[in-house]
């Protein structure tokens, strides 16, 4: 009986190593996701990539569902300040795109089919468009934009001017190093849209600016700039405005 057992034993022992074995080989067969899908978030009036909030909390989230898999996990990233967006570690299949915290117009789910390589850029409608240029006077800058519009569907919230020692900017406290505000919900959007904006920053009186001095010095001088408008509680952006201050 005894000499029964230690055959069994030794039976199940060597099916448990074989099987261990086993597992280890679909460990190492395991094949790592090499597809990449990359594109623009593309302005459908101007046909240029739309200025975005920095990739991160404050950006807009993109969410890969594979579209076989019912409540299955999603592929979350971000797009990237200039409107882009990329990501470079995917399976190769067919996925449901889900857009989150968007500054343009919802849209529909989308069906992506990626492969290799695979560039799609997406068509949108922002809420706004902002145009800004900044000039230098000593320890001041003189700013001033322009707001235009396709749709009208949403009031215009606020208007923020921007400014930072990194090109990284945007509302998120952690994304700029000032700002100015303007409530537009009791101007006329109208108004807003054909009258041009005008402001000064004060720099020499701000005491962030003072605090990162230093830091500006060792960047030649250099900070930057941004204008931003909030619509249906997103914010739309101009382009990022570097300023070579006369220090």
């Amino acid at each position: 009986m005894k000499k029964s057992f230690k055959i069994l034993s030794v039976f199940v022992f060597a099916m448990l190593m074989q099987s261990c074995i086993n597992d280890m080989d679909n460990i190492d067969n395991y094949t790592e996701p090499d597809c990449q899908l990359t594109g623009y978030f593309i302005d459908s009036e101007t046909n240029q990539p739309v200025p975005l909030p920095v990739e991160g909390e404050s950006g807009v989230k993109l969410r890969l569902f594979e579209k076989e898999r019912i409540n299955g996990r999603s592929v979350d990233f971000y797009a990237q300040k200039n409107g882009l967006f990329n990501h470079s570690r995917l399976f190769s299949n067919t996925y449901n795109l889900v857009l989150e915290q968007t500054p343009f117009y919802p849209l529909d789910t989308l069906v992506i089919d990626v492969k290799k390589v695979t560039e799609r850029d997406i068509m949108v409608t922002p809420y706004c468009r902002i145009s800004a240029e900044a000039i230098p006077a000593g320890k001041s800058i003189q700013i001033s934009s322009v707001v235009s519009r396709e749709r009208n569907d949403y009031k215009m919230q606020e208007r923020v001017v921007l400014w930072h020692y990194s090109p990284n900017l945007d509302q998120l406290s952690i994304n700029n190093s000032g700002k100015t505000s303007q409530d537009l919900q009791l101007i006329d959007d109208e108004e807003i849209i054909n009258t041009p904006y005008a402001t000064t920053l004060d720099l020499e009186n701000d005491p962030v600016f003072v605090e990162k001095l230093n830091v500006i010095k060792a960047n030649q001088n250099q900070i930057y700039i941004r204008v931003g408008i909030k619509t249906n509680g997103s914010y739309n952006y101009s382009e990022i405005i570097p300023v070579q201050l006369n220090l």
